[in-house]
């Protein structure tokens, strides 16, 4: 095994540690998506069926936020025959953050040869291990958050189609075309997984065909067969967003909401660069624990810092007249384009909205490394910048990595919606009236962290066409609050929020998140003829 393939193996091996690490309990809680993701995968892979009832859907309806289907359909792919839980539902996600590292070196390997960079194999490392320990891509593959497997399928679709225009004339025609058409498959289904694909596929696409238009030129039966293929599989969506409601989420951006379309434009522009600067990329801005720590921001201070003189290396070149990387204009161009469906939605800064925006960045950052490299001629100095970079990017990799494992778990309980599925576990077996819990006639829950439905449905594996034929209303009541006053029902379970002005003491059960805070007081009040 040659050294450099076995760096990458550990690199990989290092991916899947931290991916796969405790995933079913940190963070700790599970959100409304990951319920929703999860059960709607279970249900339609078992019924066909979502919630809802709609068959098959292009659009999960959901909460009415309409989620990109292919998440949900790969995660019931899991969830039927593993369990559905939070390990299981969040396992799709935090193997494709494996293998987006895995990509992401093939791409750069693909890249740098085309573009004959010198110190390939060595760069493309570098890359993957700053993918591997780069927060933001640890915080959306630990979590059930269908950016992160849409980011795959971007790396996949890019790598694709440099391996493709990479090859020779010779070995050109059927294999190309496979190479070219698998690229299109692999952007597509990146649409099909998250929204925000649905802008940055087609601009990156753009981009690649504006930068290997000569071997595009050549291969132009190849790409026409690719493109075609690409439409088919297109179709259900754009018929989706024409007569269904595929374009719901149109209604988050800044265009639904200004009154003119240089307005939002100039909104958009002054959102976009709230994701440059220094308080959201190092410094943890966020607008929800469920998109960041709130202290450590999405690149580290070495990545954040090569990225700089990456670009500053360039800046100087383009001002002296010297040629410049194209390398670096596409990165640039990638982190710009990622970062588009961010800029124009309402809620800024957004992490989440933004990811796709991640290899670009990275990929500034390689080619700062290599400025650094080319650009110190004497071997000593350069050795100890770098050498010191890599010391300091590991205490930092291992100050967040603990800082995430104890602290943030436990400060995000709230946005995780943490003891949701204890308190329904809980819950139905009061329904059922097994382990020795008292069967009880309704169960009262209130609805003061939102959205307890799909929790309940998760928790009992409802099937939704039960579910729609009046299964959990014969036993679950939602109610925004429970008072005193619920207190005099007969042979009830309440299921109270912290915020509940009933008597913690009085609880039967309490159940805590990880901070120790109450998230809820359960009460079983048995009936009037009960000893």
């Amino acid at each position: 095994m040659s050294k450099t393939l076995l760096i990458i193996v550990i690199t990989l091996l290092c991916a899947a540690g931290i991916r796969l690490y405790q995933l079913g309990v940190v963070p700790h809680g599970f959100t409304w998506d990951e319920a929703a993701i999860g059960y709607n995968g279970y249900a339609v892979v078992t019924t066909r069926r979502d919630e809802w009832l709609e068959r098959l859907p292009v659009s999960f309806r959901s909460f009415g936020d309409y989620k990109a289907p292919l998440a949900i359909y790969i995660n019931g792919v899991f969830t039927v025959p593993l369990g559905l839980n939070p390990l299981i539902v969040r396992l799709p996600f935090a193997l494709a953050g494996v293998a987006s590292v895995a990509i992401f070196y093939w791409l750069l390997i693909e890249l740098f040869r085309f573009q004959k960079i010198t110190h390939v194999g060595k760069l493309a490392v570098l890359g993957a291990a700053i993918l591997t320990l780069s927060p933001w891509h640890i915080l959306y593959s630990r979590t059930g958050f269908e950016s992160g497997m849409a980011l795959f399928f971007v790396l996949s679709m890019v790598a694709l189609v440099l391996r493709a225009v990479g090859k020779s004339t010779k070995q050109r025609s059927v294999h190309q075309a496979v190479l070219f058409s698998l690229a299109g498959v692999s952007g597509v289904a990146a649409m099909y997984t998250y929204h925000s694909a649905k802008i940055v596929v087609p601009l990156l696409a753009i981009v690649l065909c504006w930068f290997f238009l000569d071997q595009l030129q050549k291969s132009w039966k190849q790409v026409m067969i690719a493109g075609a293929l690409a439409v088919v599989l297109l179709l259900p969506m754009l018929r989706d967003s024409i007569t269904g409601s595929g374009l719901e989420r149109a209604g988050v951006t800044v265009f639904s909401r200004e009154d003119s379309i240089l307005r939002a434009v100039e909104v958009s522009a002054t959102q976009l660069g709230m994701h440059l600067t220094p308080d959201f990329l190092l410094f943890g801005q966020t607008t929800t624990l469920r998109h960041g720590t709130g202290v450590w921001g999405v690149l580290q201070a070495t990545t954040y810092l090569f990225v700089l003189i990456s670009l500053c290396v360039a800046l100087y070149d383009k001002v002296h007249h010297k040629p410049t990387s194209k390398v670096k204009l596409f990165f640039l161009l990638w982190v710009l384009i990622g970062l588009l469906p961010a800029a124009i939605a309402t809620e800024v800064p957004h992490s989440n909205r933004s990811l796709l925006a991640l290899p670009g960045f990275i990929g500034l950052a390689v080619l700062g490394v290599l400025d650094v490299f080319e650009r110190v001629t004497t071997d000593s100095v350069r050795k100890m910048i770098l050498g010191t970079a890599v010391c300091i990017h590991l205490l930092l990799t291992v100050s967040f990595l603990n800082y995430y494992f104890f602290t943030y778990s436990a400060r995000s309980t709230a946005d995780f919606y943490d003891g949701y599925l204890e308190a329904f576990s809980l819950a139905q077996q009061y329904e059922k009236g097994s382990n020795d819990f008292p069967e009880v006639d309704q169960i009262f829950v209130t609805s003061e962290y939102g959205q307890p439905y799909i929790y309940a449905l998760f928790v009992r594996k409802t099937n939704p066409i039960w579910y729609q034929g009046g299964s959990l209303s014969e036993k679950y009541t939602f109610l925004d609050t429970l008072n005193q006053g619920d207190l005099a029902r007969s042979n009830v379970l309440l299921v109270a929020g912290q915020n509940s002005d009933l008597p913690e003491i009085d609880a039967t059960h309490i159940v805590r998140g990880t901070d120790g805070s109450v998230r809820f007081k359960l009460y079983y009040v048995p009936g009037k003829n009960a000893e």
